[in-house]
């Protein structure tokens, strides 16, 4: 062997030993973190925080086969905690409910804001199937329920003050409605980046659409027509009653409606930071053989017992059979994500509900930190601003791990315990196959 091909293999193996010094000196000296691969794309997974409430593009920008079950439920009003609604409602199974309990929880309502509240809940069942490295189609169930009341202030004002300040009153917008649905959705979520690629910015594009069949849908509208004005004096009231509903006589398949849903999102994975715009329940509800119920009747009184009286004695006469568009309020949502002081991630957002034929709540901005003192188990916090009930807190936990997912949170607005005027709840689990 040539004394050239000696020194060479020398240099060679000198080399590989240099290699093997470096590499192990560098894995000395990484983070725990950079230790585990597996454990970063763990992370990576869980970037998006599903909005509270339902999300349609939930465990889709992952570009992972998937399936998933999410429940929620939310209910809240501007005026009456939970201690409030609690004696209400014992009052009204031992039947000892009189309309002045019922008058004196007015009192609770703010001056010029009426009475209202909404609540919403919903079921979802969702697989989501990888086409390509940047396409992904989710097949999703649910089933939706929406409600919402309004007591016109100027009705609040007439149960709660009388004559005190004026002799005249409206009703104003007093209304309440109810929509339960089953729904069938696709969704789509296109990459232009794959997946686990890192070192450019990731823009993702969803869209989707759902059948829906209307189940059940009620309106009650306002019991006091606004047609002549109410008057009060001191000794009397006078008053043109009118009671009117629209309802389904039954529960079952009695409609057809389309809703969409709409997402960007844009996200720099080195820096940690993300924007995402979203558009949802965009569309209507066509309801059949929604059956038409009023009645009728002109009230002279000295009591103002007597108005609660008279309405409670109304039987209500069949009028019609029609059938009515109804839609939801479409929700625009504005998400800002930065988790570039790892293990803390921040999010803020803007709900803003637009549109539909339910008294939709005020705008909501929450601002949401996620710590994760182990990798795969995330501790959620945040303060809620607008919506119904006030300022509200937000609390969650959950385990993400690399095949499954389990993960929780409330939210408490305008209070704790029995003084909060709203409580939201969700639970979340899935499978990553």
């Amino acid at each position: 062997m040539s004394p050239t091909r000696v020194r060479r293999r020398a240099r060679g193996g000198a080399g590989f030993l240099l290699g093997v010094a470096v590499a192990a000196q560098a894995i000395a000296v990484r983070p725990a973190h950079a230790q585990e691969p597996e454990d970063v794309r763990v992370e990576d997974l869980y970037r998006r925080i599903p909005l509270v409430g339902g999300d349609p593009f939930a465990a889709l920008t992952e570009g992972r086969r998937s399936l998933s079950l999410s429940t929620h439920a939310t209910g809240e009003n501007n005026s009456l905690g939970l201690n409030d609604l609690g004696a209400l409602l014992l009052l009204a199974e031992r039947d000892s409910l009189r309309p002045t309990d019922a008058l004196d929880a007015l009192g609770l309502v703010p001056r010029g804001d009426g009475l209202t509240g909404y609540g919403t809940g919903e079921v979802r069942l969702r697989v989501g199937l990888p086409v390509s490295s940047r396409l992904t189609v989710g097949i999703g169930l649910q089933a939706r329920g929406y409600g919402s009341f309004r007591i016109d202030d100027d009705a609040v004002a007439l149960l709660r003050d009388g004559n005190a300040t004026r002799s005249e009153f409206t009703l104003g917008r007093t209304r309440g409605d109810g929509l339960v649905t089953a729904e069938a959705g696709v969704h789509t979520v296109w990459r232009a980046a794959p997946p686990d690629d890192r070192s450019s910015p990731r823009l993702t594009l969803g869209a989707g659409v759902r059948y829906v069949e209307p189940l059940f849908y009620g309106r009650a509208l306002s019991v006091l027509e606004d047609v002549d004005p109410i008057l009060v004096s001191g000794d009397s009231v006078r008053a043109h009653i009118t009671l009117s509903t629209a309802r389904n006589s039954s529960v079952g398949a009695q409609g057809i409606g389309w809703l969409g849903d709409l997402m960007a999102r844009l996200e720099w994975p080195s820096p940690g930071v993300a924007f995402e715009a979203m558009l949802q329940d965009l569309g209507r509800v066509s309801v059949d053989r929604l059956v038409l119920r009023s009645e009728e009747v002109d009230l002279a009184t000295t009591r103002l017992d007597d108005v609660v009286d008279v309405v409670d004695s109304l039987s209500l006469t069949v009028r019609d059979t029609v059938t009515a568009d109804v839609s939801p309020p479409a929700l625009v949502g504005l998400t800002a994500s930065v988790w570039s002081w790892a293990p803390v991630q921040f999010d803020g957002r803007l709900l803003v509900p637009v549109g539909g034929d339910f008294d939709r709540p005020p705008p909501i901005v929450e601002l949401l930190a996620t710590w994760r003192p182990l990798r795969r188990l995330p501790l959620r916090s945040g303060v809620r601003l607008g919506g119904r009930g006030g300022v509200g807190v937000r609390l969650g936990v959950g385990w993400e791990a690399a095949r499954f997912y389990v993960r929780g949170s409330g939210v408490s607005t305008g209070g704790f315990a029995g003084e909060a005027r709203g409580l939201a709840a969700e639970l979340d689990l899935g499978l990553w196959f």
